[in-house]
């Protein structure tokens, strides 16, 4: 006659196991994005119909505490430890979770998936297969390719959202096998010496609070327990269902209960921002749909929720807000011209594709994986681009590739840990091409429609091209002399920030410290060092900026700058108006007043910036509002927060060219 019961099967002298268990201490500093991250991506990776959308259901509800199954055990077990002696940390955990065992109903958290295979394997004790390596198994994974987890640690996610550290799983799978199991992590505890029962601990008191006792003995337990068949730790293969409100009606899919799920008010809060935030492209795409309680998320929902979690107000999630403008525009690119899709191909990995809205943006990559899960955000871009950007892993064998070197959090690219000597530099091959990509539709973008610093944001009142012969009498009443056109290269202007150092750590293509920059080949790093960089040589650059930027008035006396920076909250947008007659109106957006600045053009040139010569400036497009010019710059005075300063300024050159835009803040 079978035996179903908890089991914690003996260490045999082995080693002891303590709380701080590696997978679940992985988690505790980001439970709710980690739960949500580890349970899609499993569920993505299990998806049955390609046609379909997988759906993944979080419900929480309550019940009894003595209805959990093999509860006099667990409460035994978890008692037992708390009463060994043992470290502090263990003893607070366990004071926790034997009060928790001791309430008259208990919290658990269930998470369904739907679409999806199921755990198969369950009858396969001894093979690698999805059932034993989520169940069963340390530090194993049976995925391959371009599938999610390689360290299969994921499993410990939910272990960190329980209070008793024990979760229940029922799956039915696509040969039409039901299984069931529960596991709980706990430490190594002792156990008595006779073989023959797996008595823990015993309760010494029947009236009053209970007390225990723990023995003296050798033998201790694994630490890891298992709720099922006690002789060989094998499921039961019936439905294990906690949840009264729930049947699966034969529909392949896991269900996995949470017992003991955290007390956290905000838990649905903190899920829908976590699921947003590494799922946006999935859901966007039509791959997942997540149910959080009576929430929805689906492509067909995802505005509504992002603007009922007021997404696109809070600055927290700004990124989150970026990314959605980059699908929603580059899928309507004819209503939104600064928006780019790219599809190519990286070496002969395989297919990629590249999306990009130049606006006020975050300035940021997101990294996905071709099933719409986000690996992290390429941060520290161009600094003079506002854009946002989605980067999407299509193909398989790409896929592959760069999932062997992913952090065992998936939030990160780590090329040491890639099979591949060469890992390094096809990273900075990869890395390379999404910036050259990026500020080559960037400046592509300048003919008609030039913007930089505060792209798309700052809109000013009229676009449209004057009338020609206006224009001609405007540049008629400004200019009354004819001026040699020249360009000088600025030398004397230390290097612009940046300088090539290597890292010595695998973290420089992920860390957000660390210049974007910092771990390219020698030969790629021309383009990136003249918009990335540390400024490494402050002071020099200080005395260049006070001496460049000292002010010839009209009686050719020159007032000298006490003190300058330069502003990088202020957003600039650059309109081209008369191609011609190299005529710009540049809209400036400040965040906070400013009482002195300086507008600085530059044209860009392959190696070195160089001196513009501007011809003439006025404020609002009035002759009437000339500006002080000296040479490549503007100085204008009074910037009011939110409100934008207008200028007109006409370059005297002649060929086509690319421009940088740069505004200080100045005191005299």
């Amino acid at each position: 006659m079978s035996n179903i019961n908890w089991n914690f099967p003996e260490s045999n002298y082995a080693q002891r196991h303590g709380i701080s268990e590696a997978g679940i201490e992985t988690y505790r500093g980001t439970l709710f994005s980690s739960l949500a991250k580890e349970v899609c991506q499993n569920s993505l990776d299990a998806r049955l119909d390609a046609s379909v959308p997988v759906t993944v259901e979080f419900s929480k509800f309550q019940i009894k505490t003595k209805n959990l199954p093999g509860y006099a055990k667990l409460d035994e077990a978890l008692n037992t430890c708390l009463h060994f002696e043992t470290d502090q940390k263990s003893k607070i955990f366990f004071e926790k979770a034997c009060a928790r065992m001791n309430e008259k109903s208990i919290d658990i958290l269930r998470i369904s998936d739907f679409n999806t295979t199921g755990l198969t394997g369950s009858k396969e004790p001894y093979k690698v297969n999805p059932w034993h390596s989520l169940i069963k198994s340390s530090g194993i994974s049976d995925k391959h390719g371009a599938t999610g987890g390689s360290y299969g640690i994921g499993k410990s996610a939910p272990f960190a959202c329980s209070d008793i550290r024990t979760v229940f799983y029922t799956s039915f799978d696509t040969d039409g096998i039901l299984a069931s199991q529960g596991v709980s992590r706990l430490i190594s505890f002792p156990i008595e010496d006779n073989k023959n029962t797996q008595g823990i601990g015993y309760q010494i008191s029947m009236s009053g609070p209970p007390k225990w006792k723990v023995g003296t003995t050798e033998k201790f337990t694994q630490g890891i327990g298992y709720y099922g068949e006690t002789e060989k730790n094998t499921p039961l293969f019936e439905e294990l269902n906690l949840d009264s409100s729930f049947k699966r009606n034969g529909t392949t899919g896991t269900d996995l209960y949470i017992a003991g799920f955290l007390n956290a008010d905000n838990w649905q809060e903190e899920l829908v921002i976590a699921i947003l935030d590494n799922f946006l492209v999935a859901i966007y795409n039509k791959n997942l749909v997540v149910k959080i309680g009576d929430i929805t998320i689906s492509e067909n929902t995802l505005k509504n929720i992002i603007e009922s979690f007021k997404i696109n107000e809070d600055k927290k999630y700004q990124s989150i807000w970026s990314y959605y403008q980059v699908l929603t525009s580059t899928d309507n690119p004819g209503e939104h011209p600064n928006s780019f899709f790219l599809g190519d191909t990286f070496r002969d990995l395989g297919p990629f594709e590249l999306k990009i809205l130049y606006d006020n943006l975050n300035r940021k990559v997101l990294i996905s994986r071709a099933n719409g899960m986000k690996i992290f955000d390429l941060d520290r871009l161009p600094s003079n681009i506002r854009f946002s950007a989605i980067f999407i892993l299509s193909g398989d064998n790409l896929n592959s590739y760069f999932k062997q070197m992913e952090a065992p959090q998936h939030d990160s690219w780590e090329p040491d840990r890639h099979p591949d000597k060469n890992a390094k530099n096809v990273l900075r091959e990869l890395k390379q091409l999404i910036i050259n990509k990026i500020i080559e539709l960037g400046r592509s973008n300048v003919d008609e429609h030039m913007e930089v610093e505060g792209i798309g944001k700052f809109l000013p009142d009229n676009l449209l091209l004057l009338d020609a012969s206006v224009e001609n009498r405007k540049i008629d009443k400004i200019s009354d002399e004819t001026r040699k056109v020249s360009a000088e290269q600025i030398t004397e202007n230390p290097k612009k920030r940046n300088i090539k150092t290597v890292p010595k750590t695998s973290d420089d293509f992920n860390n957000p410290r660390m210049n974007i920059t910092d771990d390219f080949n020698d030969e790629v790093m021309e383009v990136a060092d003249l918009v990335f960089g540390n400024v490494a040589n402050i002071t020099e650059e200080e005395k260049y900026l006070k001496n460049e930027f000292s002010i010839l008035n009209s009686d050719n006396n020159v007032t000298e700058i006490q003190e300058i920076n330069r502003v990088e909250d202020a957003g600039l947008r650059l309109i081209l108006l008369n191609k011609k007659m190299k005529k710009y109106r540049l809209v400036i957006s400040p965040q906070r007043d400013i009482e002195k600045a300086c507008v600085r053009i530059s044209l860009s040139g392959e190696q070195n910036n160089l001196k513009s010569r501007i011809r003439n400036a006025y404020k609002d497009d009035s002759i009437d509002n000339s500006l002080l010019l000296n040479q490549d710059k503007i100085y204008i005075e009074n910037l009011k927060k939110d409100e934008k300063f207008v200028m007109t300024f006409i370059l005297n050159y002649s060929d086509e060219c690319s421009m940088e835009v740069e505004l200080y803040e100045y005191r005299v």
